[in-house]
């Protein structure tokens, strides 16, 4: 018989996730989201099995720094409406039954991801499965 071990996460209010969630650190270049994500950004092509969408958020500042894709397609979103201001935008589109649950897999996910050797980094992804409402104001299952 085998035995699955799984954590349970407790789940996390959007206050405290800025707290710890890049709150003091800087990134040391100076450059564009756009040219630091882009390999990143290209990629979801590859693996979009449909439309997707994307954004770089600024931690420091609690700001979307950057978007695109079919954000006005998937979620009546556009692009202007998100740049430069806080996700809350996007947070308003989740069902609020997942929202602090992607909040708690995002904190443990950067607490993960930080402790692997370098090596190691490349070859982990996360994926994060979450009901937002769609441009017709319809709870959709996106991944």
């Amino acid at each position: 018989m085998t035995s699955n071990i799984y954590t349970l996460l407790s789940p996390v209010k959007e206050e405290d996730l800025r707290l710890t969630f890049g709150h003091s650190t800087a990134v040391q270049q100076t450059t564009t989201p756009e040219a630091l994500f882009i390999p990143t950004i290209e990629q979801f092509k590859k693996l979009a099995i449909g439309s997707y969408l994307w954004f770089v958020a600024d931690t420091t500042k609690w700001v979307v720094a950057a978007c695109g894709g079919a954000l006005e397609l998937m979620l009546g979103i556009k692009d202007t409406a998100m740049l430069h201001e806080p996700p809350q935008i996007m947070f308003n589109k989740t069902h609020p039954d997942d929202l602090v649950q992607m909040f708690a897999f995002s904190n443990y996910w950067v607490q993960y991801f930080m402790q692997l050797p370098d090596e190691r980094k490349a070859h982990n992804r996360a994926t994060i499965y979450l009901r937002m409402l769609n441009a017709d104001n319809r709870y959709n299952w996106m991944m």
